[in-house]
C-alpha cells in the first residue's frame, strides 16, 4: 500500500487541460480495433463504435444502466453491428487497459504524449520532460 509521503503531488484534470484525454482516447481505440477488427476500414469501425459508445453514455447518464453495462454493453454492440468474431468483454478490457495508462508512460520519452502542450508549466515543476509538440497543421 503507498502513502501520500511517496508521491511529490497528485495532479488532477477534468478538462482536458492537463492530459489530452480525447487524443488518448482516440489512439486507444485506433489499438484495439486494430487487434478485434483488423478487416473492418478503421473509419468505419471508429463511426460505428462512437454512435453506439454515444447511445450508451446517454443512458447511463440517464441512469438506465450501470457502470459494468456500459463498459461492455458497447463493445457486445459494435461486435453484433460489425459482425467481428470473438469476445467483447475482451476488447473491452483491452480499451480499458489502454486508456489512459500507455499515454501517462510516454511522458518518459516515448513516441508521443497525451499530455497537453498547455500542462507544460505545471509538468515541468513537477519534473516531468515536455511533451513532444503536435504538427497541426495540414499534410503538404
Amino acid at each position: 500500500m503507498y502513502s501520500m509521503k511517496n508521491y511529490a503531488g497528485v495532479l488532477l484534470d477534468a478538462d482536458n487541460t492537463l492530459f489530452d484525454y480525447d487524443r488518448a482516447e482516440t489512439e486507444a481505440l485506433e489499438e484495439t480495433l486494430a487487434d478485434v477488427a483488423p478487416a473492418t476500414p478503421r473509419m468505419q469501425a471508429m463511426e460505428a463504435y462512437r454512435a453506439i459508445n454515444a447511445g450508451y453514455w446517454k443512458r447511463f447518464e440517464a441512469g438506465g444502466i450501470d457502470a459494468e453495462g456500459l463498459r461492455i454493453g458497447r463493445w457486445v454492440d459494435l461486435f453484433r453491428t460489425l459482425g467481428l468474431p470473438g469476445d467483447p468483454a475482451l476488447a473491452a478490457a483491452d480499451y480499458t487497459a489502454r486508456v489512459p495508462l500507455p499515454r501517462w508512460r510516454r511522458w518518459r520519452g516515448g513516441r508521443g504524449s497525451a499530455l497537453s502542450p498547455t500542462a507544460f508549466p505545471w509538468s515541468s515543476a513537477a519534473g516531468l520532460p515536455r511533451p513532444a509538440s503536435r504538427d497541426t497543421s495540414p499534410p503538404s
